[in-house]
């Protein structure tokens, strides 16, 4: 597989410590080692519109979540901190002395559980629509937990697909949806229920003050929640106008003059 800009592809797998392999794509490039996360159902090929910009300055390397692409599912009952690991696996069996973490949604979370255990080895979080949504990143109570696993559960392909048409924006995004939709009704869905839950526990509050490095997010200006979660105060958020959820994907050119703003040079 080659690189758009004549960079040799290497894929490989990586073992993690809960048991499973981790699935990644390394597409070389010289600069700061940049780790692409997609969110929850996704996959490494939503990152495709960031490769050929950023491996003429950086390694990039994109990876498959548990549960998705050609990774190995999680164990039952595993979540956010085995996708952590499995971050973690990825940068040790490439031997990256340093790294920067990019994670959209979902992949937010499992950045700042990785930051956390790769201490000094994470220069820098950039979430991608994450972080400042209360109804997704504080914790929620048990009853509502259990109502939203139970819908998804109920009917998965139509409550995904329905959810991904919600939160993607623009006039010409229909292809989009459908490739979002496709990916995403492809997973293990053992896995999505177990690891939407995860989240869904996860509470940012607790977390965020254990983060050491640098942290930042570039968000959808129409799906911003009016509900402000006091820890992130002094977080920078970057605001994409005309993008829902996927800004990666939907507004791809303005999405990556703001990355590559955001992305440490040393």
């Amino acid at each position: 597989m080659s690189g758009s800009c004549g960079q040799l592809a290497v894929t490989g797998s990586a073992q993690a410590s809960y048991g499973g392999t981790v699935s990644f794509t390394d597409f070389g490039g010289e600069g700061p080692a940049l780790i692409f996360a997609h969110g929850w159902c996704g996959s490494q090929s939503f990152w495709t519109s960031q490769i050929p910009s950023f491996s003429q300055h950086c390694r990039v390397v994109t990876l498959d979540m548990a549960g998705s692409g050609a990774s190995d599912p999680l164990p039952a009952g595993a979540g956010l901190l085995e996708m952590a690991q499995g971050i973690l696996a990825v940068v040790d069996t490439l031997g990256l002395p340093q790294v920067t973490l990019i994670g959209h949604s979902m992949g937010g979370p499992v950045a700042v559980e990785a930051a956390i255990r790769l201490g000094a080895r994470c220069n820098r979080v950039i979430g991608v629509d994450t972080f400042t949504d209360p109804m997704f990143y504080c914790r929620r109570p048990d009853e509502e937990i259990a109502s939203r696993v139970a819908a998804f559960s109920a009917d998965f392909r139509e409550v995904t697909e329905a959810m991904v048409v919600r939160t993607v924006r623009g006039g010409n995004q229909p292809a989009i949806c459908r490739w979002i939709v496709q990916e995403m009704c492809g997973v293990n869905q053992m896995v999505a229920l177990s690891t939407l839950r995860s989240l869904l526990e996860w509470d940012i509050e607790e977390r965020w003050p254990l983060l050491r490095c640098a942290a930042s997010t570039i968000n959808s200006a129409e799906l911003e929640s009016d509900e402000a979660i006091p820890c992130l105060s002094r977080l920078p958020v970057v605001h994409i106008a005309g993008s829902g959820h996927f800004p990666m994907m939907e507004c791809p050119e303005e999405f990556n003059k703001v990355l590559s703003a955001a992305i440490p040079r040393r």
